[in-house]
């Protein structure tokens, strides 16, 4: 019985078509998809592994892989922050602010873009460029006042009003 309907179904698939191009679209789509997504979350699971075991180097070489091979991977929220850390660990500020910045311009209106909003302000403040952190600092209170970091911006203020 078996047999009689593989016979059946190589007769009515015609000559020089594979089986996959007779599957649906949508379902070979969404197999390419998964794949995808899945060699996403492999190529930043393994960079986020060297993160946490400190060899930024490595996780560095990575991550920048990462953005160049996912321009629109699921990812990058957190790759954008992890190359931004590990650049402000190293006090390269100004390439932290790229990442940051980065960041921003990509998920300015959520958390984590917020987020490296202000630590483009530590930054800033860290290079002694205390007029342009309190500047960022005000910007955020005033354009994210719900955000988390709209209370880390007035304590960060505070700490600047200290140091003069």
């Amino acid at each position: 019985m078996k047999r009689i309907a593989f016979l059946i179904m190589i007769l009515t698939v015609p000559f020089g078509v594979s089986a996959q191009d007779t599957a649906p679209k949508d379902a070979v789509q969404d197999a390419e998809s998964d794949t995808r997504k899945d060699a996403d979350d492999s190529r930043f699971s393994n960079a986020y592994e060297l993160y946490k075991l400190k060899r930024f180097d490595q996780a560095l070489a990575w991550l920048g892989e990462y953005i160049e091979v996912y321009p629109d991977g699921i990812h990058r929220k957190e790759v954008y922050r992890l190359i931004g850390d590990i650049y402000l660990s190293r006090f390269d500020y100004k390439r932290a602010i790229k990442y940051y910045s980065m960041l921003f311009e990509e998920f300015g209106g959520e958390e984590e873009g917020i987020g490296g909003y202000y630590q483009i302000g530590i930054c800033y403040s860290r290079m002694g460029k205390t007029e342009k952190a309190v500047e960022i600092f005000k910007a955020i209170i005033d354009q994210y006042p719900g955000s988390s970091f709209a209370q880390k911006s007035r304590t960060q203020l505070e700490i600047e009003e200290i140091v003069k």
